[in-house]
């Protein structure tokens, strides 16, 4: 952050929008061609309207470009370096092509971008069942090969269904989840990305076995002499590359089916053939062990090792169960599969959570969705199994793991939540059974939304079972209304949303595309004011009386037990939010304008970037005499810096500009405003304090809440780590409340006065703590008040 007051800006060079050397032939030579795409200038009709809107998926910090596909029907994405205050729309440079099979159904060809997901170096994009990627040119990161020239294709052996982002970088890795389709449906691959580089593995079990032999076993990692059956299927394109079985002189084809034949014969089974492919049914029983022998060495080395790994996989069919959706879980090193289990003509179908653990390598059953849609009530229902059920199927779209505390969620026709990554869930009431959730949008601070197949916006916080329909709703016709009295120009009548999600600052904020008055059209972004909609909303909700002293009017009753909040801070945040403050002022001129140059701005923008990379190279802060990377840049400067002042008091410095050396240091006296960081770092047994005061109120004059009314509660995302302890203070002339403490402490006012200490403590538990910087684990406290 430069300067005590500045707000911090995002500060990126595009990797991305590389020109092509030699343009193509029959492409319009006024547009501009990239190597990742041919930029669209004439927007057009280029959306109907309405379009289904689409997720932005990024990682949460690290992500310097966004990408934003699910343009109806055609390969075109936007990219901004912005989050969208300006953007450039593509064409994508990819092949287009359609394979569809009886192995990878295809039911419609279409064009358009499904999946789009940016990382710090690459951008991955899926078309109909095709994943391809792109690496950026970011000389400043740790790789240090080229980027791509074009769209690559990965994956090529895998029937891609759907593409999964992980919102959070760990061990200078990131991941992704691509899900598998048609015979591949009960596959789950995880992507990993290190020093621009990215490989693939499969999520199979130390044996090889699906997700769907798991089940089958009953929820256990089974061995092959469990008693279940395997379909093992062999297609003669898996043998290309190899023409003639070594020292046979038949065909590896051939050479392939004998083998199966035999070992037939030798342990049973029934083996069906024909042009160009196999299929066994073989009993695990005492020979399933030699069958998996036999079946690993006939896979081959080359890249098509993958689609024979997912072939041979064992447990049952792959039609028997299909893989929904993957969410990592950083906290136990694991996966969590959302799985869809068997459906038959006489059973529900059924869905399942189940873990698979990267250290063992192993599946374990985690939970059983119910079938049918648990009856709501005012509040939470925890799910027993005894509770009652309505009518209507579940149908589970998705889950969410936050990597900032144990919240989780599963969403589809329906809500759940969890506290505890899943040990216990709870459902959250007001979601319509009617609809479903198409996508979830976290903020990682503590609120969602969620966007509905029928483009219905909600809004929650995580630990609160109300939610709230921000569109369409009374507050949104409200506010819309305001809007036009105002003369707002951002709104239109005929417009359509491409995406919903949160920025850095964990505002929401849409993509929208509208038709102008004037005839043209329009792409851009623009903020959803939650606050201002939750306060129409409420307001339509407020119980209020008809009748007052008088006799006529109305008056509102106010239904927050508090009125006033405020937050003082006890340390300053300095040493807590790891944030460095730097002063940079821009560099004297002279000019009788009093305007900069391109020569001094040239130079300002060039120092800033030297600041910069000052601070990123730092790594030794108990060692230079004043703790200040600046230090050395001028230290060798500074003996004849009063000479160059003198130059530059008499307007005599070259170039028309003077660059002061104390302009540009390490601030230490900023500003400490009364506002909580967004994040805090703790090093071992240390806390940290704050105090939060609470004014009681109360709907009617003259009467107030008890003050035993208010009360605040911790809920810590690690116990085992860390230590929360609420002490509470009342003072009672004054009606407040205070909650004060260590490691994190605070404190409520109010009309009556109570005070509550809260501490959060470093329990000194955790073995991997090391220097500052180092194997940091990401916790959270969540303070609620009642």
């Amino acid at each position: 952050m430069i300067g005590p007051r500045a707000q911090c800006i995002l500060l990126n060079i595009d990797g991305y929008l590389n020109l092509k050397y030699t343009l193509e032939v029959g492409v319009d030579p006024n547009i501009k061609q990239f190597d990742i795409g041919h930029e669209v200038v004439e927007i057009g009709n280029l959306i109907p309207v309405p379009n289904p809107s689409s997720p932005l998926w990024y990682l949460s910090e690290n992500s310097p470009v966004l990408i934003l596909g699910g343009i109806n029907d055609r390969k075109v994405v936007l990219l901004s370096t912005t989050e969208f205050d300006d953007f450039t729309i593509l064409e994508v440079s990819i092949d287009s092509c359609w394979i569809g099979s009886l192995s990878c159904p295809q039911g419609v060809y279409s064009a358009t971008v499904y999946d789009a997901i940016a990382t710090e170096s690459m951008l991955f994009i899926r078309q109909n069942q095709l994943m391809y990627y792109f690496k950026g040119n970011f000389t400043l990161l740790r790789h240090q090969d080229q980027g791509s020239d074009k769209w690559h294709r990965v994956l090529s052996s895998v029937c891609v269904e759907r593409l999964i982002p992980v919102y959070l970088t760990m061990n200078n890795e990131e991941k992704l989840f691509v899900i598998g389709g048609g015979k591949q449906k009960a596959m789950t691959f995880i992507g990993t990305i290190r020093d621009g580089v990215v490989t693939f593995d499969s999520l199979v079990d130390s044996l090889g076995n699906t997700v769907c032999f798991t089940l089958q076993s009953g929820g256990k990692a089974t061995s092959p002499g469990s008693g279940a059956w395997w379909l093992v299927c062999l297609e003669q394109d898996s043998a290309s590359g190899i023409k003639e079985a070594a020292g046979g002189g038949m065909s590896l084809w051939t050479w392939y089916q004998m083998l199966l034949r035999r070992q037939c014969q030798r342990c049973g089974g029934g083996m069906f053939e024909a042009a160009a492919a196999a299929a066994v049914v073989v009993p695990s029983g005492h020979c399933g062990h030699i069958w998996r022998q036999l079946l690993q060495g006939l896979a081959p080395r080359d890249s098509s090792s993958l689609a024979w790994m997912a072939c041979f996989s064992g447990g049952f069919q792959p039609g028997d169960c299909l893989v929904l959706w993957a969410a990592l879980d950083r906290f136990q090193n694991a996966t969590l599969l959302l799985v869809e289990g068997i459906k038959t003509d006489y059973e529900a179908t059924e869905y399942y959570l189940v873990y698979y653990y990267f250290g063992t390598a192993s599946f374990t059953l985690h939970y059983k969705l119910p079938l049918n849609i648990p009856k709501e009530k005012q509040g939470f229902l925890l799910l027993l199994g005894t509770e009652d059920y309505t009518n209507i199927p579940m149908i589970p779209m998705g889950i969410t793991l936050s990597h900032m505390n144990s919240m989780a969620y599963i969403w589809g026709n329906f809500l759940f939540t969890s506290y505890n990554l899943g040990v216990t869930w709870l459902a959250v009431p007001g979601v319509p059974s009617d609809s479903l959730i198409r996508y979830f949008i976290p903020s990682w601070n503590g609120d969602f939304a969620f966007m509905t197949n029928i483009e219905e916006l909600w809004y929650g916080k995580d630990g609160f079972p109300h939610l709230t329909r921000l569109r369409p709703s009374k507050g949104w016709v409200a506010f819309m209304e305001v809007q036009y009295v105002r003369g707002k120009a951002s709104y239109y009548k005929s417009e359509t949303t491409l995406s919903v999600f949160f920025d850095r600052r964990q505002k929401l904020q849409e993509i929208v595309y509208a038709a102008v008055p004037n005839g043209t059209t329009k792409i851009f972004k623009r903020a959803i004011p939650v606050e201002e909609l939750l306060s129409y909303q409420e307001f339509f909700n407020l119980p209020y009386n008809t009748e007052n002293s008088l006799g006529n009017g109305i008056s509102f009753l106010d239904n927050c037990p508090f009125g006033v909040m405020a937050i003082k801070t006890l340390a300053p945040p300095l040493f807590y939010n790891r944030i460095q403050h730097y002063i940079a002022k821009p560099p004297w001129i002279f000019s009788e304008t009093g305007l900069y140059n391109d020569l001094s701005l040239t130079v300002y923008q060039g120092l800033v970037h030297g600041l910069l990379w000052l601070h990123s190279t730092y790594y030794r802060p108990y060692a230079d005499p004043v703790h200040d990377p600046t230090w050395r840049w001028w230290k060798n400067s500074r003996t004849a810096q009063h000479y160059y002042f003198y130059l530059a008091s008499n307007k005599l410095s070259k170039g028309g500009f003077y660059v002061e050396a104390y302009d540009y240091r390490k601030h230490y006296d900023a500003n400490i405003h009364d506002s909580l960081p967004s994040v805090i770092y703790l090093d071992k047994s240390s806390s940290y304090e704050f105090i939060v005061y609470l004014t009681m109120n109360d709907g009617k004059p003259g009467v107030e809440y008890d003050i035993n009314q208010v009360w605040m509660s911790a809920h810590v995302s690690s116990p085992e780590y860390i230590l929360v302890k609420l002490e509470r203070k009342e003072i009672v002339n004054r009606g407040s409340l205070i909650y004060k403490g260590k490691h994190l402490s605070i404190s409520t006012l109010s009309g009556s006065l109570q005070s509550m200490e809260v501490t959060v403590k470093d329990r000194e538990y955790y073995a991997e703590q090391s220097l500052s910087g180092e194997n940091l684990v990401v916790l959270s406290v969540t303070i609620k008040k009642r």
